[in-house]
């Protein structure tokens, strides 16, 4: 049996690449180990590691909680509006109502799950690391600060706005639509 030295999958011993994030494994010679392009499996719906479904409920709970949050800084922030244009701003009960707005937004927030990836566990909004969130190819440029990477499998420059479609940590498929991430720091 061999084991993958990055993810620690199992494979027979005439394995020569592992399945999951294309890591080849010892004494494999590099005609031997296939080119294995996440967008070529995507198009012919032959999915390596399709973790979508197991991620769509997450993504779900946590688009939930964003809206919570949301509406509640928007209603706190609507309610003081109303006290200083109305001059009710000593109002207890306005100031009871932009405590409770701001209470549930930040319960919202903090009760909304991380983005993990089903198949490693790891942030999936998190910065790029060995696959692009694009296309779930494995051949990334350097990265650059001014710059970020570059993806050769699909072409696109990740720098601070793309769409997460795979993991960028195991390369497994998340989601079909994707979702936004447009800072460094992961924001969705």
């Amino acid at each position: 049996m061999k084991k993958c030295s990055y993810c620690g999958a199992e494979y027979p011993d005439d394995a020569t690449v592992c399945v999951i994030d294309h890591t080849p494994f010892d004494g494999a010679r590099l005609e031997d180990v296939p080119e294995v392009s996440p967008v070529i499996k995507r198009k012919s719906n032959e999915l390596l590691n399709d973790q979508h479904l197991a991620f769509q409920p997450i993504l779900a709970a946590y688009r939930r909680g964003v809206k919570v949050f949301m509406v509640c800084v928007l209603a706190g922030i609507l309610t003081v509006v109303i006290a200083c244009a109305t001059g009710l701003n000593q109002s207890r009960w306005l100031g009871a109502f932009f405590l409770i707005c701001a209470a549930a937004g930040i319960i919202a927030y903090f009760r909304s799950p991380r983005l993990l990836c089903p198949a490693c566990s790891a942030n999936a909004c998190s910065q790029i690391d060995r696959y692009c969130p694009e296309c779930g190819g494995s051949h990334l440029t350097d990265r650059s600060f001014l710059f970020g990477c570059r993806c050769s499998d699909c072409g696109k420059q990740l720098k601070n706005d793309y769409t997460v479609h795979f993991c960028t940590t195991c390369g497994a498929y998340l989601h079909e639509k994707g979702f936004r991430v447009t800072s460094k720091t992961g924001n969705i």
